[in-house]
């Protein structure tokens, strides 16, 4: 008997294996490629410009290529009017340079993985080329450059090509330097090369003669705790001879320590050349413990070609005051070789070749200026790239044009409210905090004119109480925390402040703010230590001892703009407690520390050393821990390596109060996980976002599936589903929020996959009335970023495995009554219907009313709410491929708008 037993127990795991791998079989892209996302704002301030490229010729008024950090690349062929995204088919849409030939518009070449050395820098994968003019892109090599800082070709030849690489960020590699092809990409030389630390972050072509080239060597070296901004190894070289031999050029140039340096060629004497260099030598010290060390920006002119070279700007003058680090970008005036701009914050520009900086100069736009360009045929024209998009000036930038509808953004992370519709919250790189709806009032779709601003600084952290929607918390850069009361609009700085005679607590530049699932007046913080505060942040109480390695060596004022460059680490980086279990709460932090404690911090557990055991990085940033809502003892965490060069994913799950751990990473991509997401309806439901987007597993991460869809290959930084309406929500990290109904994904299972035909339960639906009145209430001209409502239908949702099949879905009422007959065109994998919830229509088949006017001949239109099926209970009924399915529904409410913006209950 017992040997029967044994045998129906290997029969049956046999048959449950042949079950999995069936259905992780049918578990793959193409199935979840029918959830689309709304990609919705907040769009208006824009994000962080890299490089701007303008075709030479007659098409330069209306053609402009602009790049993004991490948005991507997009063209305008209209002058700004409108703009298309023209990379996003690529594998990296991080951009360092784009750079058009000179004697054929349809190269453009892109250089992936911006240039500046920042703490929230992507590497790239190498140069991409188009040959017709950004429809079509070939990877062209170099893909281990990870930064590329200029691309300058031959205006005589477009095959005779150099590229300036600044190699691994935070690591030492040998593909760094100039790179020189003779024959459009196919094959490399590395023209000049200094060595494994020294990268090129600068360069500059002579017009007229292209075998004359200077380029701008940068020593320096990141690491996650401290920047070291400058070295000997800086400087400028030149060569003669098209990059077959190279000189470093001095002649009245500073030696030394010396950091990031900028070029610019002046275009009709190009013997005229300007650097703005960041010398380390004249650091300025601090007046106080809080002080930053500031290195002196300095303006070098030359013209002789670099044999000599004059200080223009006074001894007390530093032209480079904010983060030369990643800024320190010059640009001299085609046409003027005294008027010179420098990037940077304040932006300035120079009248004289750098002796006096008279005043700021597109004064109204958002600061952080990256890059420049200006018009060769009128140096009145020109446009600059900041962190706060692309602007452009006509009249030498005394006034300026914003172009705010490019749909960009840096999120780093979101929350929801409970609202009906909801709304969205979001903490954004430069531009604080916001609060959008989930859907809008206007019949065309929301705006970025329906976002509103909750905070001030580099948005990190953004939680809305889910349980009382007048409160929501922030975190800004470095510890800036703050409460707002959204009934007063009254926001308080409810920053912790450690006991008298502690440490002062140390902050990231994300530092995590969360609310407890379990009272939302009982709030999170993490420093050093994880901090409670158990009156909405009124008063604050650390709860655990030092969480992090806590190394003496490195931990340092902050000084990211000179010596000794300490960026603050070595804390908190995550927090979670279990919804299931008060007082139980995980932690963890930048520097790899995973803790957990069951008794509200009275005792704290270290698994750091049983994940390093699995092959997880011992010092690798903890980017998520999440306690489960379904397994009290289940838990899932996340580390990054990105900080060390590290680009593996490391992922794992304990089902057992952390007493063994399981790695559920196989099948992701060697990508780093910013964010890992258990589905609240669906205990195998997973969502992952790494840099490249978003992947999903049905079995807890057996099998994972891309699900990026229509979202291009971004960053994804932040999972959430809003609980009641079912929405998957991204916060990427380069086009904002991305939005898609998941109902159907979380009732997938293995036996669903395994039918033929499955009809998916459907959500109680709200009918929604927008405004509509005829009026002229819409944004003339294309020069407004519009994101599509979510529609205002009853979404029903069915599977067919295998065979495509003509569908039909009829709606009825209790009473039996026939609502709608909807016929579908079924494709393998999850299809949706979607029902307007409208009466049927009857007599001549034409509707009454339901038009945005009541002008016109005859008795007028029928109020909207009339023609809408009632409130109540319905059937649906699914025949597809000779099965009969059926499901019930419900229409919950009818909502509309008043006309002060506030949702309403109309039934």
């Amino acid at each position: 008997m017992y040997r029967n037993i044994k045998m129906a127990l290997l029969l049956g795991a046999a048959i449950f294996g042949q079950a999995a791998y069936s259905s992780a079989q049918q578990f793959n892209e193409k199935l979840v490629s029918t959830f689309n996302y709304r990609n919705t704002g907040p769009f208006r301030m824009s994000a962080r410009t890299s490089d701007i490229a303008v075709p030479d010729g007659p098409d330069h008024l209306y053609t402009w290529y602009v790049a993004f950090w991490t948005g991507g690349l997009w063209k305008t062929t209209n002058n700004g009017t409108t703009f298309e995204p023209i990379f996003d088919k690529q594998d990296n849409l991080a951009i360092g340079d784009v750079t058009i030939s000179h004697s054929n518009p349809n190269i453009v070449w892109v250089g992936t993985g911006d240039a500046f050395t920042s703490r929230s820098s992507f590497a790239g994968d190498g140069v991409y080329k188009s040959t017709d003019a950004g429809k079509s892109w070939t990877n062209m090599g170099l893909r281990d450059t990870h930064h590329i800082s200029r691309i300058q070709i031959d205006p005589t030849n477009p095959d005779n090509i150099y590229v300036a690489a600044m190699g691994h960020l935070y690591s030492e590699n040998s593909e760094r330097g100039v790179f020189h092809s003779t024959d459009g990409g196919k094959t490399w030389t590395k023209s000049l090369y200094i060595d494994d630390k020294v990268g090129i972050i600068d360069m500059v072509m002579n017009p007229k003669n292209p075998k004359v080239l200077y380029a701008a060597a940068y020593d320096k070296k990141r690491l996650p705790w401290q920047m070291v901004n400058g070295g000997t190894g800086s400087g400028i070289y030149k060569t003669a001879d098209g990059g077959k031999t190279w000189k470093r050029l001095g002649g009245g140039l500073p030696g030394g320590k010396i950091g990031r340096i900028g070029l610019d060629i002046y275009m009709k004497n190009p013997e005229i050349v300007y650097a703005i260099v960041e010398n380390a030598n004249t650091a300025t010290k601090p007046l106080g413990p809080k002080d930053k060390v500031s290195t002196m920006g300095e303006i070098y002119r030359t013209a002789d070609g670099g044999e000599h070279w004059v200080k223009m700007n006074p001894d007390n003058y530093n032209a480079m005051p904010k983060g030369p680090y990643y800024f320190t970008q010059i640009r001299v005036d085609p046409n003027n070789d005294q008027q010179i701009i420098v990037t940077g914050e304040p932006f300035r520009m120079s009248h004289d070749g750098g002796k006096t900086w008279p005043s700021d100069i597109f004064k109204g736009m958002f600061g952080d200026f990256r890059t420049i360009w200006i018009d060769p045929e009128d140096s009145k024209r020109i446009m600059i790239g900041s962190d706060g998009g692309l602007a452009v000036s006509y009249d030498s930038g005394k006034t300026s044009d914003s172009f705010n509808h490019i749909p960009v953004g840096e999120i780093y992370n979101i929350s929801y409210d409970m609202e009906e519709p909801y709304n969205i919250y979001a903490g954004l790189q430069d531009h604080e905090q916001w609060k959008g709806p989930s859907t809008g009032p206007m019949r065309f779709g929301t705006t970025p004119y329906d976002w509103v601003a909750l905070g001030d600084g580099d948005g990190e952290y953004t939680q809305a109480d889910t349980k009382d929607t007048r409160w929501v918390y922030s975190t800004r850069e470095y510890g800036g925390h703050t409460r707002v009361d959204m009934k007063s609009g009254y926001e308080i700085n409810i920053i912790p402040q450690p006991p008298a005679g502690d440490p002062e607590y140390r902050w990231l530049w994300t530092p995590p703010i969360v609310i407890s699932p379990n009272d939302s007046k009982t709030i999170y913080a993490g420093a050093q230590r994880l901090l409670k505060s158990t009156d909405r942040g009124d008063h604050w109480t650390p709860i655990s001892p030092d969480l992090s390695t806590n190394p003496a060596d490195k931990i340092m004022r902050e000084s990211e703009t000179g010596l000794p460059g300490g960026i603050p680490w070595f804390s908190i980086s995550t927090i979670s407690e279990s919804p299931l279990t008060p007082g139980l709460i995980w932690a963890g932090t930048s520097d790899g520390k995973v803790h957990m404690t069951r008794d509200g911090g009275t005792n704290w557990n270290d698994f750091t050393d049983k994940l390093t055991k699995l092959g997880a990085r011992v010092d690798g940033y903890v980017t998520r821990v999440q306690a489960s809502a379904h397994v009290a003892g289940r838990a899932y965490v996340s580390k990054s390596g990105y900080k060390f060069d590290d680009f593996k994913a490391y992922l794992y799950r304990t089902d057992d109060y952390g007493a063994t751990w399981k790695s559920i990473s196989a099948g992701l991509p060697e990508k780093p996980i910013n964010v890992i997401f258990e589905d609240q309806k669906n205990p195998d439901l997973l969502f992952v976002g790494d840099d490249t987007g978003v992947f999903v597993t049905l079995d807890r991460g057996d099998h994972w599936v891309k699900m990026n869809n229509n979202m291009p290959n971004i960053p994804v930084f932040d999972i959430q589903v809003q609980p009641r309406d079912r929405d998957l929500i991204l916060g990427s990290y380069g086009r904002d929020f991305w939005i898609t109904n998941i109902s159907a994904l979380e009732q997938l299972s293995p036996t669903v996959l395994g039918e033929d035909v499955h009809l998916f339960d459907t959500d109680p639906a709200v009918q929604r009335v927008t405004w509509c009145f005829g009026a002229n209430d819409y944004f003339f001209g294309q020069r407004t970023a519009t994101t599509p409502n979510k529609p205002s239908a009853m979404e029903i949702h069915y599977y067919l495995r295998d065979t495509p099949a003509d569908a039909v879905v009829t709606i009825a009422d209790a009473d039996g009554k026939q609502m709608a007959r909807l016929e579908s065109k079924g494709q393998p994998g999850i299809n949706t219907v979607a029902w307007d919830m409208n009466k049927p229509v009857t007599g001549n088949g034409r509707r009454r009313g339901g038009g945005c006017t009541a002008n016109g001949p005859g008795p007028g239109p029928a109020p909207v709410v009339d023609l809408l099926a009632p409130l109540g209970e319905y059937s649906i009924t699914l025949d597809v491929a000779g099965k009969h399915f059926t499901q019930k529904a419900r229409i919950k409410a009818t909502q509309g708008w008043s006309m002060g913006l506030s949702p309403q209950t109309i039934r």
